[in-house]
């Protein structure tokens, strides 16, 4: 949910909260700037999808970057830009094969710039984006005495671990961009942990009553039979926990091959448990 937050911010032109001001470009041929591609790296959206040949937008962020006044700026620029699909995916390629790219662009806001062309970045060893860039290329881990060694996936801004539930090994995501915001996602998914065998059973239970009618109603093989609970569940594997500060809660399940290949998603929360079913993918 944070990742599709931040695309279509991208997109749509919210500016990311704190960032540094800037005034829109006065010249039409933009300015040349070098920086330091977010983990994020970027993304292609297509503006109206039942026009297979329609627009599209690139879009990626830095997460600082050197305008031509030689200045480094320590936050986020977006950038995007209309573009057709070949074009878009030559511009993704180009960006995510690169920790520090220039670019022509043409500031359009606070945060935000249009693309205008994609250059050839000449840097240097003692560069301060370079080093930038090997910085946040580092691996970060933490240790937690209940979960063990975390570490930050910064291509999708949340901490991951390997972690035992219910008997099996499974991926512990904590979305979080600050310690604060971390602390207080380990305490959701401790609580969880801690009635283990409760938790499983309500996720179980309510992706059995909310997605079992819709197996047999519509997804049977021609020579299958309808399932039983006891059956559907047996298909179910859960392969990862997301879990996040304001207690919410999202279980990730493989769907062995219930609904084709899609995944079992179970979403909820600490207070009223599990909300919402859906088959993603």
């Amino acid at each position: 949910m944070r990742l599709l937050r931040g695309l279509l911010a991208l997109v749509f032109g919210t500016a990311a909260p704190g960032a540094a001001q800037r005034p829109a470009s006065p010249t039409a041929g933009g300015e040349l700037i070098t920086g330091v591609v977010d983990p994020r790296g970027a993304a292609g959206v297509q503006v109206r999808p039942d026009e297979p040949d329609g627009e599209w937008v690139l879009v990626f962020s830095f997460h600082s970057w050197r305008g031509a006044d030689g200045v480094v700026h320590p936050t986020r620029l977006d950038v995007r830009r209309t573009c057709t699909h070949a074009e878009m995916r030559e511009g993704m390629d180009r960006v995510n094969a690169a920790r520090v790219i220039s670019a022509r662009v043409r500031f359009t806001g606070p945060a935000e710039a249009e693309l205008l062309e994609l250059a050839d970045a000449s840097m240097v060893a003692d560069d301060p984006l370079t080093r930038h860039a090997l910085e946040r290329a580092a691996i970060v881990t933490r240790e937690d005495e209940r979960f063990g060694t975390l570490t930050l996936n910064r291509s999708v801004g949340w901490w991951e671990g390997r972690v035992p539930w219910a008997g099996d090994t499974i991926d512990l995501q904590l979305p979080a961009e600050g310690e604060d915001e971390l602390s207080a996602a380990l305490e959701v998914a401790r609580a969880l942990w801690d009635d283990e065998a409760g938790w499983s059973e309500r996720i179980q239970a309510y992706a059995v009553e909310q997605l079992l009618p819709m197996k047999n109603e519509g997804w049977l093989d021609d020579d299958e039979e309808p399932l039983t609970p006891a059956e559907f569940r047996a298909r179910m594997r859960l392969e990862a926990i997301a879990v996040e500060a304001d207690g919410s809660f999202t279980f990730w399940h493989n769907d062995g091959d219930l609904f084709w290949g899609h995944s079992i998603q179970i979403m909820g929360n600490l207070q009223d448990g599990p909300t919402d079913a859906d088959i993603p993918g």
